[in-house]
């Protein structure tokens, strides 16, 4: 199984967020051995991007280190701009997102963000979902 991991994912097991972190470590752990994760480098941009404040060489260094021992970090290439453009999202990160997950031939986008989504022809589930999918 290869799984696309939304942003929001990541920032929920860096930043531990109490609400999100089982979920968000569970899928760490799957993507550890059991599926093959994918993340893009904007979800680097957009990690350095909230975690401004307290981002320094450190942080950066180790959110590298921690998401680069664990998934498939993918760039974006031009045709997935043109592919994200004809998804017509009201946010065009999202779009850029879904258009790497189609190129890399994804099973499914896993986000806390559904909504955000929901013109994605890849099925897209919560991290709940996931978690409640492999365990049943």
């Amino acid at each position: 199984m290869k799984i696309w991991i939304d942003t929001n994912v990541l920032i929920d097991f860096i930043a531990e967020r109490d609400e999100f972190v089982d979920d968000a470590q569970f899928i760490f752990s799957l993507c550890d051995g059991m599926v093959d994760g994918y993340i893009s480098v904007l979800s680097f941009a957009n990690m350095a991007y909230i975690f401004r404040k307290s981002a320094n060489s450190d942080t950066l260094g180790f959110m590298k280190r921690e998401l680069d021992s664990v998934f498939h970090i993918t760039d974006f290439l031009d045709e997935d701009i043109n592919t994200a453009i004809g998804l017509n999202y009201t946010d065009f990160e999202d779009a850029l997102q879904t258009a790497g997950a189609i190129r890399m031939g994804v099973d499914c986008i896993v986000t806390r963000d559904k909504t955000d989504f929901k013109n994605s022809p890849i099925p897209v589930v919560s991290p709940k979902d996931l978690v409640n999918m492999v365990l049943s």
